[in-house]
């Protein structure tokens, strides 16, 4: 009778195994029972809850742990071939597992092809970035000094509006939530934030305001709300489009890669009939 480690003993537990399958080709398994292949992924598994890997096992555990991996798959098909794979247990854990692996390709392919397919495909030229320089040259030499009061939830906002209205002054009201910060930040205060630095939706509320103005409230992404305060605006012709280059060419990869993954998109759903 062959010697069986104490961690080999784990697996004669009884557990509800993820279902092994044809390989791809090229990947050479272990053994094969009846049909159904065993690999090394299979062995590593086996050992995880004695917190080993094959790598520790000497040539005769690891002809141990195939043998008793052969012998719980013999078991699974004869209890194929006695109807226990109707089991709803097995059949609920089952299902789980294949849900598993199922978000595991989605997703992971997903992402391969937003890396490859979209990202990939995205060049700024240096005549794009120059153009974008002299259609918002005013807008790349301005800094603006800001005070926010940001909020989650249309209502908050709306009790943030309520309390300046009320005669509250503005870091009153944005200093509220941060009434326990120790020392002298203001969290409220962002200082003066260049172009590429200030929030999409602010862009155009910025420009009307004046300094001392407050805006009125501004919808962002995610429930996010904002109240802004202009203090400062300072302009300077010394920056130039080689100053500014790499941040222009990241806001326009930003903007094409948005555009082509919109467009990705819509074309994939189309062709699936989902739109």
């Amino acid at each position: 009778m062959r010697f069986v480690p104490w961690f080999v003993l784990l697996l004669s537990a009884p557990s509800c195994d993820t279902p092994t399958s044809s390989a791809p080709a090229g990947r050479a398994s272990v053994t094969v029972v009846d049909g159904h292949a065993i690999y090394d992924e299979d062995i590593e598994l086996a050992l995880r809850a004695s917190q080993r890997t094959p790598e520790d096992l000497t040539a005769e555990q690891r002809e141990n742990v195939v043998h008793t991996l052969e012998t719980r798959e013999l078991r699974a098909q004869e209890a194929e071939r006695l109807g226990l794979d109707d089991d709803p247990g097995y059949l609920e854990g089952l299902r789980r597992l294949e849900a598993q692996i199922a978000a595991y390709r989605r997703d992971t392919l997903s992402r391969l092809h937003y890396e490859r397919s979209i990202v990939a495909e995205v060049e700024v030229t240096d005549e794009q970035a120059r153009a974008f320089f002299e259609r918002n040259a005013d807008r790349i030499r301005t800094r603006h000094h800001v005070l926010q009061i940001l909020r989650r939830g249309r209502a908050a906002i709306e009790q943030a509006q309520a309390q300046l209205d009320g005669g509250e002054s503005f870091e009153e009201v944005a200093g509220r939530p941060f009434a326990e910060l120790e020392g002298t930040r203001r969290p409220w205060d962002l200082g003066f934030l260049n172009w590429a630095q200030i929030p999409e939706p602010w862009t155009e509320v910025l420009a009307t305001l004046e300094p001392g103005d407050v805006s009125p409230i501004i919808a962002g992404p995610n429930d996010r709300y904002w109240l802004v305060k202009l203090v400062e605006r300072r302009t300077s012709e010394e920056i130039t489009l080689d100053r500014v280059r790499d941040a222009i060419v990241s806001q326009l990869e930003k903007e094409q890669i948005e555009e082509l993954r919109a467009q990705t998109d819509e074309r994939l759903r189309r062709q699936a009939g989902l739109d």
